[in-house]
């Protein structure tokens, strides 16, 4: 028997409902032979077909690795941590939902900073005094 083609998708939640969602409006049903917990699946009718269901940053992972051929992941997390995404994978199309909402903050101390017009000034500021640009480094206090 040959290497089946896999296609992973998210694994839980309203990005796995949504994805099976898409595949049914296709006319292909997602199953999973060992239940609802199983991390394996099939497409109906298909022969040689395997879906893994991954969380959305496994499934980037596994298509920057070559082990999928074929993934429903965000394009964020394609382009943050596959190199050069655009050399290495085939972005088909969006498929319209999984949407983030991105929130920009900064400490309350920061009292001469509340716009986006603000916030460029100090970065701007910061790089012209230290040469590099301003990071954000995660917070290790407990």
């Amino acid at each position: 028997m040959s290497t089946p083609f896999v296609v992973a998708v998210p694994s839980k939640g309203r990005l796995q409902e949504n994805a099976e969602s898409f595949f049914a409006r296709a006319g292909l049903t997602l199953s999973k032979a060992g239940g609802a917990r199983d991390y394996r699946g099939t497409i109906a009718g298909v022969d040689n077909v395997e879906i893994a269901y991954l969380s959305a940053s496994e499934i980037a992972a596994n298509l920057a690795r070559g082990s999928v051929h074929l993934g429903v992941t965000g394009e964020d997390l394609v382009r943050e941590s596959i190199p050069d995404p655009d050399k290495r994978v085939l972005m088909i199309e969006g498929l319209g939902f999984g949407y983030a909402n991105v929130v920009v903050a900064v400490p309350q101390a920061w009292i001469d900073v509340r716009t986006m017009a603000d916030l460029d000034d100090v970065a701007s500021g910061f790089r012209e005094q230290h040469n590099h640009r301003m990071r954000s480094r995660p917070n290790t206090s407990t």
